[in-house]
């Protein structure tokens, strides 16, 4: 998958934006008096992928990962799905 440009600047400016929205979610997560430390981890999880994901646009790699394709806001694997990606 090869991007143009302005495909390209669209893509990279809505993963900065989810990028800031994953910042102050957990900021705001942070701030409770006790954090969900699962919603930390999904958030922290979620926030280096989309980090991962704009640093491969910027170097030009072809085509992402394919546990890297929800980073944009796509809908994302039910949780049997995300688990097996998740095993080592």
């Amino acid at each position: 998958m090869s991007l143009d440009s302005p495909a390209r600047s669209w893509l990279l400016a809505r993963l900065a934006e989810r990028h800031a929205e994953l910042e102050q979610a957990l900021a705001s997560e942070m701030e409770r008096p006790r954090p969900d430390e699962a919603v930390v981890r999904r958030i922290k999880r979620e926030k280096l992928a989309v980090r991962d994901r704009i640093a491969a646009i910027e170097r030009g790699a072809e085509a992402p990962p394919a546990w890297l394709s929800d980073a944009a806001g796509a809908p994302r694997p039910g949780p049997a799905v995300a688990a097996q990606g998740q095993s080592a």
